[in-house]
């Protein structure tokens, strides 16, 4: 096994962040790397994701999510093909820093037969993916902040 990860400081709430990140709808408004995803976000759901890759072709993929934890993270895995081949776990976790700032992290486990022969070329996409994602979702949510501002107490 495998794993390639992640990390962004965000400025905003474990709760703001969580609500963006699990409105699939709007992925298309912000995310550079998951372009659109389908389903219903429950465990046990499936879930239609297409990433967008380095060369701007769609890759869709359909996974099972296998765990929430309401505004704190979600895991879902999918695999290539068949079982065993090439599978990924992919999770994404919000770990609270101060009330209004928390760590994103986003990484995936993968194994498979497969996985010797792929992970040079895997490993950097993915990566590039991820950071992608998490540098938009930072923007996102912190321009949310400046367009409304806290109320001064």
């Amino acid at each position: 096994m495998r794993e390639v990860r992640t990390e962004i400081e965000i400025a905003a709430s474990a709760s703001s962040v969580w609500q963006v990140l699990t409105d699939f709808a709007r992925y298309p408004d912000w995310n550079p790397f998951i372009s659109c995803i389908s389903g219903e976000l429950v465990e046990g759901g499936e879930l239609s994701v297409t990433t967008i890759s380095l060369l701007g072709i769609p890759l869709n993929f359909r996974l099972k999510v296998d765990r929430i934890s309401e505004g704190r993270g979600m895991r879902w895995q999918g695999q290539t093909i068949m079982p065993g081949l090439l599978d990924g776990s992919h999770y994404f976790e919000i770990h609270d820093l101060s009330p209004d700032k928390v760590r994103f992290v986003q990484y995936e486990e993968f194994s498979g037969a497969m996985l010797k022969l792929a992970w040079p070329v895997l490993s950097p996409l993915s990566r590039r993916g991820f950071n992608a994602m998490n540098t938009a979702l930072k923007a996102k949510m912190e321009q949310r902040l400046i367009e409304t501002p806290q109320a001064e107490a």
